[in-house]
Protein backbone atom coordinates (compact mmCIF):
# COMPACT_ATOMS: atom_id res chain seq x y z
CA UNK A 1 0.00 0.00 0.00
CA UNK A 2 0.84 3.23 -0.87
CA UNK A 3 1.23 5.97 1.87
CA UNK A 4 -1.10 8.79 2.43
CA UNK A 5 1.87 11.29 2.27
CA UNK A 6 2.95 10.22 -0.59
CA UNK A 7 -0.06 10.05 -2.76
CA UNK A 8 -0.98 14.13 -1.45
CA UNK A 9 2.95 14.35 -2.97
CA UNK A 10 1.62 13.06 -6.25
CA UNK A 11 -1.47 14.86 -6.28
CA UNK A 12 0.05 18.13 -5.67
CA UNK A 13 2.50 18.01 -8.18
CA UNK A 14 -0.58 17.01 -10.58
CA UNK A 15 -2.68 20.09 -9.36
CA UNK A 16 0.45 22.75 -9.75
CA UNK A 17 0.21 23.76 -13.04
CA UNK A 18 4.12 25.26 -12.76
CA UNK A 19 5.17 21.40 -12.66
CA UNK A 20 6.52 20.02 -15.93
CA UNK A 21 7.33 16.60 -14.62
CA UNK A 22 5.07 14.42 -12.71
CA UNK A 23 3.74 10.81 -13.39
CA UNK A 24 1.30 8.76 -11.27
CA UNK A 25 2.69 5.00 -10.33
CA UNK A 26 0.75 2.14 -11.44
CA UNK A 27 -0.38 1.60 -8.44
CA UNK A 28 -2.68 4.20 -8.30
CA UNK A 29 -3.85 4.25 -11.44
CA UNK A 30 -6.10 1.67 -10.26
CA UNK A 31 -6.86 3.16 -6.97
CA UNK A 32 -10.49 4.88 -7.98
CA UNK A 33 -10.86 7.29 -5.28
CA UNK A 34 -7.21 8.58 -6.16
CA UNK A 35 -8.20 8.86 -9.88
CA UNK A 36 -11.23 10.54 -8.94
CA UNK A 37 -9.61 12.99 -6.58
CA UNK A 38 -7.10 13.61 -9.35
CA UNK A 39 -9.20 14.80 -12.08
CA UNK A 40 -11.13 17.43 -9.84
CA UNK A 41 -7.58 19.24 -9.03
CA UNK A 42 -5.68 18.22 -12.26
CA UNK A 43 -5.15 21.64 -14.22
CA UNK A 44 -7.54 21.50 -17.42
CA UNK A 45 -4.44 21.61 -19.60
CA UNK A 46 -3.13 18.29 -18.50
CA UNK A 47 -6.63 16.00 -18.71
CA UNK A 48 -5.91 14.28 -21.68
CA UNK A 49 -2.44 13.41 -20.29
CA UNK A 50 -3.98 12.13 -17.44
CA UNK A 51 -6.90 9.94 -19.10
CA UNK A 52 -4.31 8.42 -21.25
CA UNK A 53 -2.77 6.81 -18.40
CA UNK A 54 -5.62 5.15 -17.21
CA UNK A 55 -6.01 1.35 -17.85
CA UNK A 56 -9.15 0.12 -19.54
CA UNK A 57 -9.28 -2.91 -18.38
CA UNK A 58 -10.22 -1.00 -14.93
CA UNK A 59 -14.18 0.08 -16.32
CA UNK A 60 -14.94 0.99 -12.11
CA UNK A 61 -12.32 3.54 -12.24
CA UNK A 62 -13.72 4.53 -15.81
CA UNK A 63 -17.34 5.04 -14.96
CA UNK A 64 -16.25 6.87 -12.00
CA UNK A 65 -13.87 9.09 -14.01
CA UNK A 66 -17.69 9.82 -16.01
CA UNK A 67 -19.20 10.94 -12.92
CA UNK A 68 -17.25 13.61 -11.93
CA UNK A 69 -19.91 16.86 -12.27
CA UNK A 70 -17.52 19.83 -10.95
CA UNK A 71 -18.31 23.12 -13.24
CA UNK A 72 -16.53 22.85 -16.68
CA UNK A 73 -15.62 19.44 -16.03
CA UNK A 74 -19.20 18.06 -16.00
CA UNK A 75 -18.59 17.54 -20.12
CA UNK A 76 -15.48 18.05 -20.90
CA UNK A 77 -14.08 15.26 -18.54
CA UNK A 78 -16.76 12.45 -19.50
CA UNK A 79 -16.59 13.37 -23.20
CA UNK A 80 -12.28 13.02 -23.09
CA UNK A 81 -12.64 9.51 -21.73
CA UNK A 82 -15.34 8.31 -23.96
CA UNK A 83 -13.19 9.36 -26.96
CA UNK A 84 -10.08 7.44 -25.67
CA UNK A 85 -11.83 4.80 -25.20
CA UNK A 86 -11.07 1.50 -26.90
CA UNK A 87 -13.18 0.10 -29.68
CA UNK A 88 -13.65 -3.03 -27.39
CA UNK A 89 -14.97 -1.25 -24.99
CA UNK A 90 -16.98 1.38 -27.48
CA UNK A 91 -18.51 -2.05 -28.15
CA UNK A 92 -19.10 -3.21 -24.75
CA UNK A 93 -23.39 -3.47 -24.01
CA UNK A 94 -22.97 -3.52 -20.49
CA UNK A 95 -20.35 -0.81 -20.39
CA UNK A 96 -22.04 1.45 -22.97
CA UNK A 97 -25.33 1.68 -21.42
CA UNK A 98 -24.00 2.52 -17.73
CA UNK A 99 -21.83 5.09 -19.38
CA UNK A 100 -25.76 6.42 -20.75
CA UNK A 101 -26.83 6.43 -17.45
CA UNK A 102 -24.29 8.42 -16.22
CA UNK A 103 -24.74 10.54 -18.99
CA UNK A 104 -26.79 10.67 -22.04
CA UNK A 105 -25.04 11.95 -24.90
CA UNK A 106 -22.10 9.16 -23.98
CA UNK A 107 -24.51 7.48 -26.54
CA UNK A 108 -22.92 9.08 -29.37
CA UNK A 109 -19.24 7.21 -28.87
CA UNK A 110 -21.09 3.65 -28.67
CA UNK A 111 -19.80 1.48 -31.90
CA UNK A 112 -22.04 1.08 -34.98
CA UNK A 113 -22.71 -2.70 -34.05
CA UNK A 114 -24.44 -1.03 -30.90
CA UNK A 115 -26.32 1.11 -32.30
CA UNK A 116 -28.12 -1.37 -33.96
CA UNK A 117 -28.57 -3.62 -31.19
CA UNK A 118 -32.19 -3.23 -30.63
CA UNK A 119 -31.76 -3.35 -26.49
CA UNK A 120 -29.12 -0.52 -26.45
CA UNK A 121 -30.71 1.94 -28.56
CA UNK A 122 -34.19 1.68 -26.48
CA UNK A 123 -31.99 1.64 -23.47
CA UNK A 124 -30.67 5.28 -24.92
CA UNK A 125 -33.92 7.05 -26.37
CA UNK A 126 -35.59 6.16 -22.93
CA UNK A 127 -33.06 8.64 -21.68
CA UNK A 128 -33.59 10.91 -24.85
CA UNK A 129 -35.86 10.06 -27.85
CA UNK A 130 -34.02 12.37 -30.22
CA UNK A 131 -31.06 9.57 -30.10
CA UNK A 132 -32.60 7.91 -32.80
CA UNK A 133 -31.30 10.10 -34.99
CA UNK A 134 -28.13 8.25 -34.62
CA UNK A 135 -29.51 4.77 -34.85
CA UNK A 136 -29.50 2.01 -37.30
CA UNK A 137 -31.61 2.48 -40.39
CA UNK A 138 -33.21 -0.75 -39.08
CA UNK A 139 -33.97 0.72 -36.13
CA UNK A 140 -35.47 3.84 -37.51
CA UNK A 141 -38.28 1.31 -38.68
CA UNK A 142 -38.75 -0.67 -35.51
CA UNK A 143 -42.22 -0.04 -34.39
CA UNK A 144 -41.20 -0.10 -30.80
CA UNK A 145 -38.06 2.36 -30.85
CA UNK A 146 -39.38 4.62 -32.30
CA UNK A 147 -42.72 4.77 -29.84
CA UNK A 148 -40.08 4.29 -27.11
CA UNK A 149 -38.43 7.26 -28.55
CA UNK A 150 -41.15 9.76 -29.13
CA UNK A 151 -42.61 9.38 -25.71
CA UNK A 152 -38.95 10.70 -24.55
CA UNK A 153 -38.54 13.41 -26.66
CA UNK A 154 -35.50 15.87 -25.81
CA UNK A 155 -36.92 18.80 -23.71
CA UNK A 156 -37.50 22.36 -24.07
CA UNK A 157 -33.74 23.29 -22.83
CA UNK A 158 -32.16 21.10 -26.07
CA UNK A 159 -31.04 23.10 -29.09
CA UNK A 160 -33.28 20.20 -31.42
CA UNK A 161 -36.09 19.29 -29.37
CA UNK A 162 -38.38 18.39 -32.10
CA UNK A 163 -40.17 15.54 -32.31
CA UNK A 164 -38.36 12.02 -32.43
CA UNK A 165 -40.58 10.88 -35.30
CA UNK A 166 -38.79 12.81 -37.98
CA UNK A 167 -36.06 10.25 -37.84
CA UNK A 168 -38.24 7.64 -38.51
CA UNK A 169 -38.22 5.90 -41.76
CA UNK A 170 -40.24 6.66 -44.82
CA UNK A 171 -42.60 3.62 -43.98
CA UNK A 172 -43.66 4.65 -41.06
CA UNK A 173 -44.43 7.81 -41.64
CA UNK A 174 -46.85 6.34 -44.38
CA UNK A 175 -48.12 4.15 -42.20
CA UNK A 176 -51.72 5.66 -40.60
CA UNK A 177 -52.46 3.01 -37.79
CA UNK A 178 -49.21 3.49 -36.32
CA UNK A 179 -48.86 7.44 -37.12
CA UNK A 180 -52.70 7.73 -35.09
CA UNK A 181 -50.53 5.98 -32.09
CA UNK A 182 -47.90 8.34 -32.47
CA UNK A 183 -49.93 11.47 -32.72
CA UNK A 184 -52.01 10.55 -29.78
CA UNK A 185 -48.12 10.47 -27.90
CA UNK A 186 -47.05 13.49 -29.81
CA UNK A 187 -49.59 15.31 -31.73
CA UNK A 188 -46.11 17.67 -33.19
CA UNK A 189 -44.92 14.26 -34.85
CA UNK A 190 -47.83 15.56 -37.11
CA UNK A 191 -45.28 17.54 -39.34
CA UNK A 192 -43.28 14.25 -39.83
CA UNK A 193 -45.68 12.29 -41.86
CA UNK A 194 -45.91 11.40 -45.43
CA UNK A 195 -48.00 13.89 -47.65
CA UNK A 196 -50.53 11.39 -48.44
CA UNK A 197 -51.44 11.19 -44.59
CA UNK A 198 -51.43 15.31 -43.59
CA UNK A 199 -54.57 15.04 -46.66
CA UNK A 200 -56.18 12.35 -44.41
CA UNK A 201 -59.12 13.61 -42.20
CA UNK A 202 -58.53 11.28 -39.13
CA UNK A 203 -55.04 11.86 -39.18
CA UNK A 204 -55.31 15.69 -39.40
CA UNK A 205 -58.38 15.81 -36.50
CA UNK A 206 -55.95 13.58 -34.18
CA UNK A 207 -53.01 15.88 -34.42
CA UNK A 208 -55.11 19.13 -33.44
CA UNK A 209 -56.58 17.36 -30.71
CA UNK A 210 -53.33 16.92 -29.11
CA UNK A 211 -51.44 19.38 -30.85
CA UNK A 212 -53.68 22.58 -32.23
CA UNK A 213 -51.07 24.19 -34.12
CA UNK A 214 -50.35 20.75 -36.59
CA UNK A 215 -53.39 22.70 -38.67
CA UNK A 216 -50.60 24.28 -40.07
CA UNK A 217 -49.09 21.70 -41.83
CA UNK A 218 -52.51 19.74 -43.36
CA UNK A 219 -53.36 19.60 -46.98
CA UNK A 220 -54.70 22.93 -48.24
CA UNK A 221 -57.74 20.96 -49.17
CA UNK A 222 -58.83 20.21 -45.75
CA UNK A 223 -58.27 23.42 -44.68
CA UNK A 224 -60.42 24.46 -47.00
CA UNK A 225 -63.44 22.23 -47.51
CA UNK A 226 -64.11 19.99 -44.62
CA UNK A 227 -66.46 20.94 -42.04
CA UNK A 228 -64.40 18.93 -39.39
CA UNK A 229 -61.98 20.92 -39.50
CA UNK A 230 -64.09 23.76 -38.35
CA UNK A 231 -65.36 21.31 -35.34
CA UNK A 232 -61.67 20.70 -34.26
CA UNK A 233 -61.34 25.00 -34.70
CA UNK A 234 -64.09 25.30 -32.21
CA UNK A 235 -62.44 22.37 -29.42
CA UNK A 236 -59.19 24.68 -29.93
CA UNK A 237 -59.55 28.62 -30.46
CA UNK A 238 -55.57 28.88 -30.76
CA UNK A 239 -55.73 27.27 -34.28
CA UNK A 240 -57.56 30.12 -35.95
CA UNK A 241 -54.40 31.58 -37.25
CA UNK A 242 -53.81 28.11 -39.48
CA UNK A 243 -57.10 28.34 -40.46
CA UNK A 244 -58.43 29.59 -44.22
CA UNK A 245 -61.03 33.05 -44.32
CA UNK A 246 -63.32 31.30 -46.01
CA UNK A 247 -63.41 28.20 -43.45
CA UNK A 248 -64.06 30.75 -40.28
CA UNK A 249 -67.52 31.57 -42.11
CA UNK A 250 -68.02 27.64 -42.52
CA UNK A 251 -67.19 27.59 -38.66
CA UNK A 252 -69.79 30.21 -37.97
CA UNK A 253 -72.32 29.04 -40.13
CA UNK A 254 -71.98 25.57 -38.36
CA UNK A 255 -72.10 27.30 -34.68
CA UNK A 256 -75.46 28.79 -35.91
CA UNK A 257 -76.82 25.48 -37.66
CA UNK A 258 -76.14 23.19 -34.04
CA UNK A 259 -77.70 26.14 -32.33
CA UNK A 260 -80.64 26.13 -34.55
CA UNK A 261 -80.84 21.95 -34.88
CA UNK A 262 -80.21 21.94 -30.85
CA UNK A 263 -83.00 23.85 -30.14
CA UNK A 264 -86.15 22.67 -32.75
CA UNK A 265 -84.87 19.14 -31.22
CA UNK A 266 -85.32 20.46 -27.42
CA UNK A 267 -88.99 21.77 -28.45
CA UNK A 268 -90.35 18.79 -30.15
CA UNK A 269 -88.65 16.63 -27.08
CA UNK A 270 -90.97 19.67 -25.35
CA UNK A 271 -94.03 18.89 -27.15
CA UNK A 272 -93.84 14.88 -26.80
CA UNK A 273 -93.68 15.30 -23.42
CA UNK A 274 -96.47 17.35 -23.28
CA UNK A 275 -98.67 15.34 -24.90
CA UNK A 276 -97.97 12.73 -23.40
CA UNK A 277 -98.83 14.04 -20.00
CA UNK A 278 -102.27 15.31 -21.37
CA UNK A 279 -102.41 11.93 -22.60
CA UNK A 280 -102.38 10.10 -19.35
CA UNK A 281 -104.71 13.06 -17.47
CA UNK A 282 -107.75 12.03 -20.34
CA UNK A 283 -107.05 8.63 -19.00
Amino acid sequence: MIAEKKKERVLYRISYKHSKKWRIPNELLNDKEFIVKALREVDSNRIDKLVELIDQSNTEVLLALCEVKESWRINSCSSKIMSYLSDELKNSKDFMMKAVDIREDNFYHASKELRADKEFVLHAVEKKGNFLGDASDELKNDKDVVLMAVKHRAGVNYIDNRSPFKYASKELHDDKSFVLQVLNIDGSAFSCVSRRLSDDLDVVLTAVENYPASLKDASIRLRYTKPEVAVAVLKNIEVLDYVEKDIIKDVVNLVNESRQKLAEEENKQKKEEKQDEEGSELE
